[in-house]
């Protein structure tokens, strides 16, 4: 069973919850620009954004958005999984990945995609392990149906 809950990170506190592992990824960005830029991507693009929580203890925050395409019919597109840093190679990202693959299934979507980009560095390994196939630069996970 993961221990861990997603919690919508659309309000003003929990925005500035999570900012400072945002900031961790993307030093240049303040607090007023994450905020305005989440909100309007909530607003606009239909992007979820979480706080990730292991009982009332903040471990991290993920990021994607549900689509459409022509190849795959409705698809999941992860953006971001960020944990906190004290709390990285722990097993967290797997629990907060298995956590996005459930929603994804319980949304209909027959795949994951993202990329192994990241201002943390490569992420393919990562990727990799959790079973991701890579397509271009895009990893493709299949959700089992």
């Amino acid at each position: 069973m993961n221990p861990l809950s997603l919690v919508k990170a659309n309000t003003p506190e929990t925005l500035q919850e999570i900012f400072p592992l945002v900031v961790d990824i993307y030093p240049n960005l303040s607090q007023q620009d994450f905020i305005s830029r989440a909100t309007k991507r909530t607003d606009y693009v239909a992007m979820r954004l979480f706080k990730v929580m292991d009982k009332s203890a903040l471990v991290g925050a993920v990021s994607f958005a549900r689509f459409h395409n022509m190849i795959h019919g409705d698809v999941l597109y992860l953006e971001e999984i960020v944990v906190k840093p004290e709390l990285r190679n722990k097993g967290y990202g797997r629990m907060i990945f298995d956590l996005v693959a459930q929603i994804a299934k319980s949304e209909a979507c027959s795949v994951i995609y993202t990329d192994d980009s990241s201002p943390l560095g490569d992420r393919s390994g990562f990727f990799a392990r959790l079973g991701g196939q890579k397509v271009s630069n895009l990893y493709e996970f299949k959700v089992a149906a």
